[in-house]
């Protein structure tokens, strides 16, 4: 299967996967930008041209570029003598990790030791906070397991984002991620 066999939301998946991309939000606003630029038939985009539409000063953009490259994200392709950038990069590797994501996800509703981690983690998280997990916090368990967390690591991110008085899931998420980098 190729990307050009199945259409991926670009937006969507950038949003979902830029952590998993070490990217910042940042990052993906110069994306979102370069893309933009891209949509509207602009054949140069330069540091000075996406600051035009970003709050950010043309160093930060050129160090944003230059991190986006070396990361294999955007890349500068010759046509007619002219250089030109693309995001070609960063759609083929979206559509890997939504090609990833879409195998754990039918694994996940298929393996029922998968499902019962989940349902195990969700019942301590609704003790610790005492209330009912929301479809979107839910969302982030699964997450967590198809990215190799187990009850014990979920558990001991619960307990430090306590500890440090971060008691929400955008914190064990952050203590979660950080242990993968």
């Amino acid at each position: 299967m190729n990307s050009s066999i199945v259409k991926i939301n670009f937006d969507f998946f950038c949003v979902k996967f830029y952590k998993q991309l070490l990217l910042n939000e940042v990052d993906l606003a110069v994306i979102f930008v370069i893309k933009y630029l891209l949509d509207s038939e602009n054949q140069v985009i330069t540091p000075e041209i996406i600051a035009l539409y970003m709050n950010l000063p043309i160093s930060q953009i050129d160090k944003i570029l230059l991190k986006l490259i070396n990361k294999k994200y955007i890349a500068y392709v010759k046509r007619n003598n002219e250089f030109f950038v693309t995001l070609k990069p960063l759609e083929d590797k979206l559509f890997q990790m939504y090609c990833v994501y879409f195998n754990k996800q039918n694994f996940l509703k298929s393996d029922k030791k998968t499902v019962e981690e989940v349902e195990l983690i969700i019942d301590m998280m609704k003790q610790k906070f005492s209330r009912d997990i929301l479809d979107i916090e839910r969302n982030f368990v699964c997450e967590w397991v198809l990215n190799g967390f187990d009850f014990n690591d979920c558990k001991n991110a619960v307990n430090i984002a306590f500890e440090n008085g971060s008691c929400n899931f955008r914190a064990i998420d952050d203590i979660l991620m950080n242990r993968i980098k």
